[in-house]
């Protein structure tokens, strides 16, 4: 193919054969740039999320890069030999078939050498045509094109691969270099040789040092050297180097720490043992209103006692020490004097809730540090509590009675003083004492009220509570009381007459109870609520301004008309009424003021009125029916009624409400 034909068809087939060459190796190329960014990828992803050793990571990194060199030299090896003339125009005679093979054939007769003269007219025809033949009908620019866009992007994703895997991938190259080079890297110690007390925590720190700054995945290995065999104590990660931990250390050791090849010289730990507290032995002297005897508790440490208590302590420690001091909350220092025997005394006053350490020093100036520390608590002294435990409820009494009360106090230290406290409706209180043993948690007693000593009258009630005050500290007691209870004064006899007719104006004995037991309610209410702080009581007072006025408007509308001439019983009936009207209106301002204390007095003077309204209507009236017999019928019930209220009278006034 040296003459002129051969020469054009040589030409037209290289052409060719360059654009296609090209499009080949760009697709292997990209090929060959993807696989090797997926394997980066790969080696990439699996250091950052699964952080492996440093063996495990470099395996899987060679593992990565045998298969990307496999992948790279498949793809690549096809293309080490160009293609022959003949493979080309096969080519060409594929994505042009009206050239029917000439082509192939003419560069198959040159390969061959067949006769001159055939072999010319051949090469004419076939370069003739090819001449005619556009070369991107045989390689499609839009081919090339996409072959090199598919390489560009392969060769961009390497790329941005090895960019954001620069920190992975360095650490990959740190551990090859550190096991490939060993000597170049050095590993610093810290804290080296040590001194520390026996029982505290000990860590060694190792971060390393030249070799370009090569730091492996790989911990380094800590070996403990306190018996005839080493243990091996891996160490973690920690601030840019490593770190192993013991939590106490009880005994001296050496140690030594080895890494990629690189091992350090031993370093020995000294445990020292300091000065322990083995025993504290407190002493109390509680303040004189506690009326307790001193107590040793031995072998205890947590202060437990009233405010106010002298708490001596006694430290034991298991060796002489040469000093000593009670570290106290609040950053206050109490020292420990020298008692002998190895012991240290020194003295606390209770005052609150708080704690201490103890600290002791030895002779070599080894301290217990981080010791125990004990709790002081200061028991609050708490308030008395009484309570009335006969009657146990209010009563109805006759003016000529001997009611029994019986009361109980309580209190966590001593009891100073009971009484019982009564008052008669209108009058001054009186307050018999009762007779406390000193120095006692409890007291009881028993007082007699002599109702007919009293001056009372039907319709008149006596108020009673028992009151307790307690030894407190600082000479301050506390005083607390029970609740308020009723005596009612009743008609030591009831007289029976016979009505004009059923019924009759005004109401009912029973309608005046009614509101007799509700003012009492409103009574202690108020009793109660003027024991307890202003900010915390308003609420409850305005309720019961509210019920009392309430029962205000109720009285009013039993007072009812003015009675007839010549029925005295319903004219007091309805002075009472009015008059205790009048009291409650007195109570209700007094309440919305929230002046307990000035209502109290409105509150009772009402109560009082409506009893004597209820003594008013006690008269029994047992109406006369009409017709036949009525003179019979009305004498046998005035005889029941009679017998019934005289068995009323003759029961016990000593028996309790169950």
């Amino acid at each position: 193919m040296a003459d002129g034909h051969g020469a054009a068809l040589r030409a037209a087939l290289n052409r060719v054969r360059r654009r296609w060459l090209a499009v080949r190796w760009l697709r292997a190329l990209g090929r060959a740039a993807g696989g090797a960014g997926v394997g980066l990828l790969l080696v990439v992803a699996v250091e950052t999320l699964l952080a492996p050793p440093d063996a495990p990571l470099l395996a899987v990194a060679g593992a990565v890069a045998l298969a990307t060199l496999a992948f790279a030299a498949r793809v690549l090896w096809p293309l080490r030999r160009p293609p022959s003339h003949e493979r080309v125009a096969r080519f060409v005679e594929e994505r042009c078939p009206e050239l029917e093979g000439r082509v192939a054939g003419a560069a198959a007769l040159a390969e061959a050498g067949p006769a001159a003269g055939f072999r010319e007219l051949a090469l004419a025809d076939a370069a003739e045509r090819l001449r005619g033949i556009d070369l991107a009908r045989v390689v499609p620019p839009a081919g090339v094109r996409r072959a090199a866009g598919r390489g560009l992007a392969a060769l961009v994703l390497l790329a941005a691969v090895a960019a954001l895997g620069a920190a992975p991938l360095g650490r990959l190259a740190a551990a090859a270099w550190l096991r490939a080079a060993p000597s170049a890297a050095h590993l610093v110690v810290e804290p080296g040789d040590f001194r520390l007390v026996a029982g505290q925590p000990f860590r060694v720190r190792v971060r390393p040092s030249g070799g370009h700054g090569v730091r492996g995945r790989t911990p380094p290995v800590l070996s403990v050297l306190d018996g005839a065999t080493p243990r091996d104590v891996r160490m973690r990660p920690a601030d840019g180097g490593w770190l192993a931990e013991f939590p106490s250390v009880a005994r001296g050791f050496r140690y030594r720490v080895g890494a990629a090849g690189f091992t350090s010289r031993d370093y020995l730990v000294e445990a020292l043992s300091p000065p322990r507290v083995t025993r504290i032995d407190v002493e109390y002297a509680y303040p004189a209103f506690t009326g307790l005897p001193p107590r040793v508790e031995e072998d205890g440490g947590d202060l437990f006692a009233p405010a106010g208590t002298v708490a001596r302590l006694v430290v034991h420690t298991d060796e002489p020490v040469a000093e000593g001091a009670l570290l106290l909350s609040g950053g206050r220092r109490v020292a420990l004097a020298d008692a002998g025997d190895g012991r240290r005394t020194a003295a606390l006053v209770v005052e609150g809730d708080g704690g201490y350490a103890v600290r002791v020093v030895d002779a070599h100036g080894l301290s217990n540090r981080g010791a125990a520390g004990y709790a002081i608590r200061a028991v609050t002294d708490r308030p008395p509590a009484v309570r009335v435990l006969r009657p146990g409820g209010d009563r109805e009494v006759t003016p000529l009675e001997e009611v029994t009360i019986e009361v109980r106090a309580d209190d966590d230290h001593a009891v100073a003083g009971l009484d019982l406290v009564y008052a008669v409706a209108g009058r001054e209180e009186r307050v018999l004492p009762f007779d406390v043993p000193a120095r006692r948690r409890a007291a009881a007693g028993v007082r007699t009220l002599f109702v007919e000593d009293l001056s009372v009258e039907p319709g008149d009630f006596i108020t009673y509570h028992a009151r307790v005050r307690d030894a407190g500290p600082a000479g301050v007691s506390t005083e607390a009381r029970s609740d308020l209870y009723f005596l009612e004064v009743r008609p030591f006899d009831n007289a029976f007459e016979e009505a004009p007719g059923q019924g009759g104006p005004g109401p009912r004995e029973a309608d005046l109870g009614r509101l007799a037991a509700r003012q009492k309610q409103i009574v202690v209410a108020t009793w109660r609520l003027d024991r307890q702080p202003e900010d915390r009581r308003a609420e409850d007072v305005r309720a019961v301004a509210e019920a009392q006025g309430g029962l205000r408007d109720t009285a009013a509308g039993a007072a009812g008309p003015r009675a007839a001439a010549g029925d005295a019983d319903s004219e007091v009936r309805r002075r009472a009424l009015d008059a205790a009207v009048a009291a409650m209106t007195a109570a209700e301002s007094a309440l919305d003021a929230l002046d307990t204390a000035a209502a109290l007095p409105h509150e009772n003077e009402a109560l009082n009125h409506l009893l004597t309204a209820r003594a008013a209507v006690r008269r029994r009236q047992v109406s006369r029916p009409a017709g036949r017999g009525s003179g019979v019928q009305a004498q046998l019930d005035l005889s029941a009624l009679f017998d019934r209220e005289l068995r009323r009278e003759q029961e016990t006034s000593y028996e309790t409400v169950r």
